[in-house]
């Protein structure tokens, strides 16, 4: 039998990687995935409040974040997501968690490059972002760096162990071998 893997293209990147398993081939098309049953939700309804707050304090960096995950997890607006994260670096450039969801944005266009600058940025500023090492090690797939994935699915495997989040730290370990059976020699 042969071992499950997942696809990069089946991945929601801000999710927790306990979804993974969701998904048990590589090559599902990027444009099949149902982005809405796998992401946090937000409620769409919120999005007028939070407008409020904006046009009332525009230096709201909280309120930016709020409306950038409505738009990026509700409404599928990664453009307006990516403008309100930011948005939210302007205002306080050292929220590593901007940079990993505008990473996300980013990586759900295919701008897999400015993904993995936003990913490499949010672990600069917070070492221990354990989702940021698994969406980098998505985009590294994307971009042919199987080294680099695995480096980085095992730097988030160790955190997901630290933080006692057995479930992640067991997918990535998956990962982690699924990837290994398709490393190419050098």
């Amino acid at each position: 039998m042969k071992a499950q893997f997942f696809s990069l293209s089946a991945i929601v990147l801000s999710i927790a990687v306990a979804e993974l398993a969701t998904f048990p081939a590589w090559g599902i098309p990027f444009e099949e995935i149902p982005v809405h049953r796998y992401v946090a939700h937000y409620d769409i309804d919120e999005l007028e409040g939070v407008e409020k707050v904006i046009r009332a304090n525009p230096n709201d960096a909280n309120a930016y974040m709020h409306r950038g995950m409505i738009r990026s997890h509700s409404q599928e607006d990664f453009p307006g997501a990516i403008a309100d994260f930011s948005r939210v670096i302007e205002l306080d450039p050292n929220r590593a968690e901007a940079y990993n969801y505008r990473g996300t944005s980013y990586f759900w266009l295919k701008k897999f490059r400015q993904a993995l600058e936003d990913y490499n940025q949010a672990i600069r500023l917070d070492p221990k972002l354990t989702i940021a090492y698994y969406n980098r090690g998505y985009v590294r797939i994307e971009l042919g760096d199987k080294k680099g994935a695995i480096a980085d699915f095992r730097q988030g495997a160790a955190l997901s162990k630290q933080e006692g989040d057995m479930m992640s730290y067991e997918q990535a370990l998956e990962i982690i071998q699924g990837l290994e059976q398709f490393q190419k020699p050098d």
